[in-house]
Parts: structure tokens; sequence; C-alpha cells
């Protein structure tokens, strides 16, 4: 599919948004995993389209979405969701997400009370996987996350910065990631710096 400017929305938080349309009838949003983009749904959407009107999207961090330092939350991701429904006028939505966004897509079911919805799907998900509760078999159950954040923290400082020659599209910077300043590193277990793009809407 050739991308254009109509392949992109603008969110109120303003990032860049991108997905692809085809079809008509029904319409399906597709929302893809953690990192993963429209191309993993690309073959079902091909399939599906000659029935249904199909979209699939890139989270924002993903794909051709700003890569952006904020709003990186299900519950942001759900409101991406309920401002993209918007911005195409469309009802009677089936929603789907896989893995990760199995659960944005439940969170947007819950935090907008079904709007517009008249299905929901959820694929190779698990909605609370570090959960102690007797019904969770997933194995990161009991998962020990207050030492990952002690361990594990980052900030993030400009390294660099690269400004894209196109107006549609937002500057792009470049990160390093840090261990906070104070964080106890575990003997066993070192997190080293990383680098990272980060889009931001301003210069």
């Amino acid at each position: 599919m050739k991308i254009t400017t109509d392949n992109f929305f603008t969110t109120s938080d303003g990032i860049h948004i991108y997905f692809e349309d085809r079809g008509s009838g029904l319409p399906i949003v597709m929302v893809p995993g953690f990192l993963c983009t429209t191309k993993f749904f690309e073959k079902n959407a091909e399939v599906l389209s000659k029935e249904f009107r199909v979209i699939t999207m890139d989270l924002r961090g993903q794909g051709n979405s700003s890569k952006t330092c904020q709003g990186n939350t299900i519950r942001r991701n759900a409101q991406d969701i309920k401002e993209l429904i918007d911005h195409l006028g469309l009802e009677h939505v089936v929603l789907l997400g896989w893995s990760l966004a199995s659960s944005i897509v439940v969170s947007y079911a819950a935090e907008f009370e079904q709007y517009k919805l008249s299905g929901l799907v959820t694929m190779d998900g698990s909605l609370y996987p570090f959960s102690d509760a007797d019904w969770n078999h997933h194995r990161g159950r009991g998962y020990n996350l207050q030492n990952w954040f002690d361990t594990c923290l980052f900030t993030m400082t400009p390294s660099s910065s690269m400004t894209n020659s196109s107006p549609a599209f937002p500057v792009r910077r470049e990160w390093t990631m840090r261990p906070v300043p104070g964080s106890r590193p575990s003997a066993k277990r070192r997190c080293p710096g990383r680098r990272w793009s980060c889009t931001t809407t301003s210069a």
C-alpha cells in the first residue's frame, strides 16, 4: 500500500498515528501487539477486506506512527483507538487485539463503555500476566515487578537531534537511556544504557 498523508491522523496530544483502511461493510479494527505493525495483519486484511471494511493501525511508538516518549500506556493506546474510530466516523466496530493489544482493546471497552462497538476479539493475550490470583496460569505469575523497577529504571536525556525535511512529519530526536541515579542495580543482572529513537512534535 502506498503511504500518503491520508494514512495518518493526529491525536489530541499531538501524536501522528498511522493506519490503513480497505474494503467496505462492517468495520473491523485490528490492533497489533508490542512492537508489531500493520504488516502483521497484512494477509488477514487482504482476505477480510473482500467482505468487510478492515482498518489496521500502528500504535504510537511502533511502525510508521510517531516514536514518542509520552503516552506509552495501555490507557493512552485505548484513547488513540477511540480517536481513530471518531476520525473515520466508524459505527458498529468489531475491535480485535493481538497479544499485548488484547489488554488494550479490553481496556478500551471498559474505559469507554464499549463506545461504537458491536464486537470484541482478543487473540493470544494475557490480560494480567503478573497477577497472583489463582486463575492466573501465566508463567509471569508472581513476577517481582518492584525489583525490576528498583534495578532497571532509566532516565532519558537527548544526545542529538535531526529535523525531518517533510513538514507533514514531526522532528526526530535520538535519546540515550541511563540508570536512574540512586537506583540499586542487581549484582547478578545490571541494566546497560540503551539508545532509542524518540519523535516529538515540536522542534
